[in-house]
């Protein structure tokens, strides 16, 4: 049986991959029986659609995008 921390963990990374046949099946029966972790899924779900509807909106607006010069300065950052 997962614990609550075990199951946000595999609910945030569901979110980037898909998740191992053990882990699945582990996560699905957490969430029948945790009011919190599903409220939890639910949430993260929510945020992920807001954000790729944002996303596909902002790719119509002129000048939305971010120049090369930009996206250099971001990446540097984040190193």
């Amino acid at each position: 049986m997962l614990t609550c921390k075990e199951a946000t963990r595999l609910v945030s990374e569901a979110q980037d991959r898909r998740l191992g046949l053990s882990d699945r099946i582990g996560l699905r029966f957490h969430l029948l029986i945790c009011s919190l972790c599903r409220r939890y899924a639910r949430q993260i779900q929510f945020l992920t659609d807001s954000i790729r509807g944002s996303r596909e909106k902002l790719a119509d607006v002129p000048g939305a995008r971010l120049d090369e010069s930009a996206r250099a300065r971001i990446n540097e950052g984040l190193k």
